[in-house]
């Protein structure tokens, strides 16, 4: 069969995969485990240890919790300096009450 132009010769695309990262890592993650707190999802472990090491300092877990809940902060770009080398700004990690009040009320329920 010839093409026809202006016309594709797979209309529907590709057929998504089953075996994307993102469906196993969705399978994964609503997987029950019995833990002593009770049945949980393998995600809402994770989450509770990633917020359980933030808490005990470790800010590469903050930045992530952060990042999650807030978004990623913009990128600024200085066009001032003339093509010099500029000393880079260190980041600061704010977190928001109403992002603190969320996870502690997801810890307390587990």
């Amino acid at each position: 069969m010839p093409w026809v132009a202006g016309q594709s010769g797979n209309p529907c695309g590709r057929p998504p995969s089953k075996y994307s990262i993102r469906s196993i890592l969705t399978r994964i993650g609503n997987q029950s485990v019995e833990t002593s707190a009770g049945k949980m999802r393998k995600a809402e472990i994770m989450w509770l240890s990633i917020y359980n090491e933030a808490m005990k300092g470790d800010v590469k877990a903050a930045f992530l919790i952060a990042d999650r809940l807030e978004g990623k902060a913009p990128q600024g770009i200085d066009l001032t300096s003339n093509g010099q080398t500029m000393a880079q700004p260190q980041p600061i990690v704010v977190a928001t009450q109403a992002a603190k009040d969320t996870l502690d009320s997801i810890a307390e329920s587990l």
